[in-house]
């Protein structure tokens, strides 16, 4: 995506066609280089409180069991304040609730030029649910 925009800005720029193949392979080496690879990302949609020690929310569980003691690392442009946390390839991140929430924050993580999603397994997991005043257990 981001490879994709800096395309459109050198054609935009008027630079010619061998010009922007050489500098978009110039953009990817770089970055591939300093990318950190995540071969599964679990994005679960929210987390009660803390990650670990308290009540669990879906988070917590994936947390404790493979990620205790990760890296954490802010996520720019997400609606939540959410964190990623990445341990041996292994990378998880609370998307928030609600199909706008998850969409945005998820393009905001896809985005981010540090790490490199390309092999990585993707693991969805949310309840279905609405509060009970506007629909019934398992209607999304």
């Amino acid at each position: 995506m981001i490879a994709a925009a800096f395309v459109g800005i050198l054609y935009w720029a008027g630079q010619n066609s061998d010009e922007i193949q050489k500098r978009l392979e110039e953009y990817q080496a770089q970055t591939a280089a300093n990318n950190i690879p995540v071969r599964v990302l679990i994005l679960p949609q929210y987390e009660v409180v803390e990650l670990e020690g308290d009540i669990p929310g879906e988070a917590q569980y994936y947390y404790e069991a493979y990620l205790d003691g990760a890296q954490e690392y802010d996520i720019t442009g997400d609606s939540d304040g959410s964190a990623l946390y990445v341990k041996d390839g292994v990378a998880l991140y609370v998307t928030g609730t609600g199909k706008l929430n998850a969409a945005l924050n998820t393009q905001a993580l896809l985005s981010d030029a540090r790490f490199d999603f390309s092999d990585a397994y993707i693991l969805v997991t949310g309840s279905a649910a609405s509060a009970a005043e506007y629909g019934v257990p398992g209607d999304v």
